[in-house]
């Protein structure tokens, strides 16, 4: 058996050179969600004119390349669809299955009951985005000159990310920073040296 989890980030080469293991009477298991973050593609492979791009489409996700091939007949991939979280908080399962997941059919739903503990930290702006009232808080800012990195975004990171390391916070126990773009990452885990 082999278990392919975060399948919708992995591309169908990197899932072939993975499955290159498994036994011929095998059985591969991919676990992922679509909705979440896709596979980085650094060309637009989906417009190219080459006939072998359409029929072998090689820069898909490997689940996007699946659950479109569960649904052609006579294939024998099962689909099992989870509904239940026991990460996010119940208001955000909420939002998350009114806005996303009921295009997919799901009932998604939560079972976490804990709540973030209150952490004060004296400056208003991270006060109010760590109230424990407000699983999803959206920060606009205007900055628009950043080109390769964003300093100012980088700084509102480590603004709220400081206070949760002084609170004894870390990737397993409170917090996760997600940041796709390498440059800004980073600037980031540079600004949080300090802290650290």
């Amino acid at each position: 058996i082999l278990i392919l989890d975060e399948a919708s980030q992995m591309s169908i080469p990197h899932a072939l050179v993975a499955a290159s293991v498994l036994h011929p009477n095998g059985m591969l298991i991919v676990v992922g969600d679509p909705r979440q973050m896709p596979v980085i593609v650094a060309n637009d492979w989906a417009n190219v004119q080459r006939r072998s791009f359409g029929r072998y489409p090689v820069y898909r996700a490997l689940f996007d390349f699946l659950f479109a091939l569960q649904s052609q007949p006579a294939r024998s991939i099962a689909m099992v669809r989870l509904a239940t979280s026991y990460r996010v908080p119940p208001r955000l399962a909420d939002f998350l299955r009114h806005e996303i997941y009921q295009h997919d059919g799901i009932q998604y739903h939560s079972q976490q009951r804990e709540v973030m503990r209150a952490i004060v930290s004296g400056n208003l702006f991270v006060d109010a985005v760590l109230h424990v009232e407000y699983p999803i808080v959206l920060i606009e800012h205007d900055e628009s000159a950043s080109r390769t990195r964003n300093l100012f975004e980088a700084q509102l990171v480590t603004s709220i990310v400081v206070p949760l390391i002084k609170a004894n916070l870390d990737a397993q126990r409170g917090f996760g920073v997600v940041v796709p773009h390498r440059m800004q990452r980073s600037t980031i885990k540079t600004l949080l040296k300090p802290a650290m």
